[in-house]
């Protein structure tokens, strides 16, 4: 629960300074991504753009480029069924 508050908490902040959030995504990484406009990670980030009525796009890339884009602003923020390593989450 923790998690999800952080993620939301990114969210709703991005989305105060952005008119349209641009979020990054794999091509295919099933159940998390199916395609641009179906899997879990897509089917939620549609929700949560739709409840705080914000305008997102989906930008679909290779994982490798993920964080480069992230790091070079060509996405907001980045969403692939990305799990933390255990040596590395927050407690």
């Amino acid at each position: 629960m923790r998690f999800f508050s952080y993620v939301l908490f990114i969210f709703l902040s991005i989305s105060t300074v952005h008119a349209e959030i641009k979020i990054g995504t794999i091509h295919y990484y099933p159940p998390f991504i199916i395609n641009k406009n179906q899997g879990f990670d897509i089917e939620l980030m549609s929700y949560l753009c739709q409840k705080i009525k914000i305008k997102c796009s989906f930008v679909q890339m290779e994982e490798t480029e993920l964080f480069k884009a992230l790091e070079n602003r060509k996405v907001n923020l980045v969403i692939a069924g990305i799990m933390i390593p255990p040596h590395s989450a927050v407690s």
